[in-house]
């Protein structure tokens, strides 16, 4: 069973440091699961900065899709190599303009100045985020591997549009959510 964006509030047990290769950011690494039927989290914490130059009446018109940058793949194998987890999806959702801000409460945050003239606008923005990407309930115990890939580096152009970006530092760790016991009223 699996849930998108908990809380983080457990105990880390693995933490992966991503290296780049081929303008990607991979991680790959197996952690040891003691207590099945708990919840885990795997969690990312990076850091991004970006510039963008754009026309603000041409880009209206042309609608780039950011969801199309920072594109990962994220796979989860259990102890007997069964894949139990996968994902292909955009880091877009923490980094975007508008997106950032709507997970400040769950520890992104985002430093960006806009500057230009009337319609030519340029973007350069920082931010940093620690967020959970998925929550697991594994059944077993036993060591699970996972592989992360994720495109580390955009530089694109289209019309009136522009954007450089990139991924300065990346890690994924994995927590084990501490047990809540229920109050009795």
């Amino acid at each position: 069973m699996f849930s998108f964006k908990a809380r983080l509030t457990g105990i880390k047990i693995a933490e992966f440091e991503s290296f780049k290769k081929n303008n990607k950011n991979l991680v790959s690494g197996s952690f040891v699961v003691e207590e099945p039927l708990s919840w885990y989290i795997i969690a990312v914490k990076f850091k991004h900065s970006e510039m963008v130059r754009y026309n603000e009446l041409l880009t209206w018109v042309y609608r780039v899709n950011e969801k199309n940058f920072h594109r990962y793949q994220l796979s989860l194998k259990d102890p007997k190599d069964k894949e139990t987890f996968k994902e292909n999806s955009s880091m877009m959702e923490y980094i975007g303009p508008y997106y950032a801000t709507k997970y400040q409460h769950l520890g992104c945050f985002k430093s960006s100045t806009i500057s230009g003239l009337p319609w030519i606008k340029k973007r350069n923005s920082t931010t940093k985020c620690d967020v959970p990407l998925v929550e697991f309930f594994p059944d077993i115990p036993g060591e699970y591997h996972l592989d992360f890939c994720l495109e580390a580096e955009v530089d694109y152009k289209f019309k009136a549009y522009r954007r450089l970006s990139a991924f300065e530092e990346f890690h994924i760790y994995i927590e084990k959510k501490k047990d809540v016991k229920k109050k009795r009223l």
